[in-house]
């Protein structure tokens, strides 16, 4: 009488495995480059550091006012936000030689930023304004002109309609 259920229990049968064919080749989309995608945001980067309260013409300011009167009102501000490095994908480094440049000037600019705000921060808390202008405003200098070395690139780019 039970021996006619015994075909519908379940038993431990293990699940076949899949199986991959080997006449098929597994494709994945390939990237393309987009250089223009990085104009936009790269111009405001830039902007966003020269333009007159930007983090460079800000330490400028500081560093000038630091020089002349040996004070600034600098000491008592907030540090400005300062973005991390731009990241350029390497397709889109290989697609475009002076968009790669461009942004690497611009990472330049925010790498020295980041120091001489570092180095404004020290100056203001050890009383030593004056000793460190000169430095402060060399190296806040080079950081606005790598800024404005990177825009004659995106403007290439922007001209060339590519």
């Amino acid at each position: 009488f039970n021996s006619g259920y015994q075909a519908f229990i379940p038993t431990n049968t293990p699940m076949p495995e899949p199986t991959i064919d080997p006449f098929v080749t597994p494709t994945t989309t390939p990237a393309v480059a987009n250089v223009r995608q990085h104009l936009s945001p790269l111009y405001e980067l830039a902007d966003s550091m020269i333009r007159p309260n930007g983090g460079a013409r800000l330490l400028e300011a500081f560093w000038t006012d630091a020089a002349t009167a040996g004070q600034t009102d600098g000491c008592r501000s907030n540090l400005p936000f300062l973005p991390e490095n731009y990241v350029l994908p390497q397709i889109d480094r290989e697609a475009s030689q002076p968009l790669g440049q461009a942004v690497d000037l611009i990472n330049s600019g925010l790498q020295s930023l980041r120091i001489g705000w570092t180095n404004f921060t020290f100056a203001c808390n050890s009383g030593n304004l004056r000793g460190g202008a000169g430095q402060g405003l060399r190296d806040v200098q080079t950081a606005i002109a790598a800024f404005q070395a990177a825009l004659p690139y995106l403007d290439a780019i922007r001209d060339s309609g590519t």
